[in-house]
């Protein structure tokens, strides 16, 4: 039994099938996946801003301590932040807190920095 011939003549290069898929079909799901990788980017650049956390005695602060203009309980702030100042009890000894917050409290960010220092007033 004789084969029929069978030509195929692709009247577009971007029409070529390759492996069943099209290579207009590889550029348009390659164009979604940057665009949507790109979105994914962007949308975590805006995500709120998230505190590092770290622990100085008693102290849990948003950034690294020692990150504020100034030490100790005279640290300052960014223009546009709040000073926010707290108070704990760690080893015997008064610890001072503070970090500059632009929310309401210290645990509304964004923050701009954290300080942490101790006193000699025992408690």
């Amino acid at each position: 039994m004789e084969r029929p011939e069978v030509t195929i003549a692709p009247t577009d290069e971007d029409e070529v099938a390759v492996g069943g898929a099209t290579r207009r079909g590889a550029v348009s799901r390659f164009t979604l996946f940057a665009a949507g990788l790109f979105g994914a980017t962007v949308a975590q650049a805006a995500a709120p801003e998230k505190a590092s956390a770290q622990r100085v005695a008693c102290c849990t602060l948003a950034r690294d301590n020692g990150t504020c203009p100034g030490s100790g309980s005279t640290f300052s702030c960014p223009s546009g932040y709040y000073k926010r100042v707290w108070y704990c009890c760690w080893g015997g000894r008064l610890w001072g807190c503070g970090e500059c917050a632009k929310g309401a409290t210290c645990y509304n960010g964004p923050w701009a920095c954290s300080e942490a220092w101790g006193s000699q007033t025992a408690c």
